[in-house]
């Protein structure tokens, strides 16, 4: 039988301090499903892919959530969009040297690129890029 003071260092019958997600030799990241943090490390495969190749890897998950949410809380999507946008013109900036210092450039290319191919990701056809 347990004491009180083993059962208070627990949570959910785990001790406080152990990892809920963690799998032996696996990162939480994989074991959840979560894709590689967008502010870690620069993943060179992602800045080697295209503009294409990288809607053709988020657009599948990203359609099923806008989808969901537009039913039953459209507000909701509009900052998921505009974080969406951020974060493809941080990738722009980091894959194309000229984006690199002005932001007010990599914006306008976002919006080039929007124009150019409206139903490129899945979030533009809920949002604008501007």
């Amino acid at each position: 039988m347990a004491s009180d003071r083993e059962e208070r260092n627990t949570v959910f019958g785990m001790p406080r301090d152990a990892d809920p997600y963690a799998r032996q030799g696996e990162e939480p990241q994989r074991v959840l499903g979560i894709p590689v943090d967008w502010y870690g490390p620069v993943d060179q495969d992602l800045l080697q892919s295209t503009l294409a190749e990288l809607a053709r890897a988020v657009n599948p998950v990203l359609g099923g959530w806008l989808a969901y949410f537009t039913r039953f809380y459209p507000t909701a999507v509009i900052p998921l969009c505009k974080r969406i946008n951020r974060h493809l013109i941080r990738w722009a900036k980091r894959k194309y040297k000229r984006l690199e210092r002005s932001s007010k450039r990599a914006w306008a290319w976002l919006a080039a690129v929007a124009e150019r191919a409206p139903r490129l990701f899945a979030h533009w056809r809920y949002c604008a890029t501007t």
